[in-house]
């Protein structure tokens, strides 16, 4: 495992992308841009859905994960009727082990408890968050990423806060901090 200190950063694995048509949308990529396929078409049955992975030759870019539902009861199928498009951001992280503390200690909401993800082999777990102002997050475990509790807490917290800000000023109930 990598050496993290006291504020570490999380290197970006993938950004979800929801689509009613994987191979159109695959298409698209590959014919666009300098992105190639990163394995076989895959079928998760805990989501319901196929789901491939795009990627560039280069360290540090992040990937794309193309993830289209099988049916009305897969968890992404609302997101891909209402026109699909970006769905989570997914940053690597050491383990998963304390992941339930770290939410309740970041105050964010626990949308899946780490579990096996057939997308990623080997093993490796994943997790869901939902973090106000940011989206739905997905955390995959990976040997060289820092540790999550060597992450600055704290700017988690402020995206929310930030978020409920934001929400306050928009809605009329805000204070002086919306000027």
């Amino acid at each position: 495992m990598k050496a993290s200190g006291p504020m570490s950063r999380l290197p970006i694995d993938h950004f979800g992308l929801v689509t009613h048509a994987l191979n159109e949308l695959m298409g698209f990529f590959l014919n666009t841009t300098p992105y190639t396929r990163q394995g076989e078409i895959i079928y998760d049955v805990f989501h319901d859905a196929r789901i491939t992975f795009l990627g560039l030759p280069i360290d540090g870019v992040p990937r794309l994960e193309l993830i289209e539902p099988q049916s009305p009861t897969s968890r992404v199928f609302n997101a891909a009727r209402h026109g699909g498009g970006l769905h989570h951001i997914c940053f690597q992280v050491a383990s998963l082990v304390a992941f339930s503390s770290w939410c309740r200690a970041v105050r964010v909401t626990l949308i899946l408890a780490p579990t096996e993800a057939p997308a990623f082999g080997s093993g490796r777990r994943i997790a869901f968050v939902s973090i106000p102002g940011l989206g739905l997050v997905e955390f995959v475990e990976t040997c060289e990423a820092p540790s999550l509790m060597d992450v600055d807490a704290s700017v988690f917290r402020q995206m929310k806060k930030s978020f409920v800000t934001l929400l306050q000023c928009h809605t009329g109930s805000g204070s002086s901090a919306c000027s």
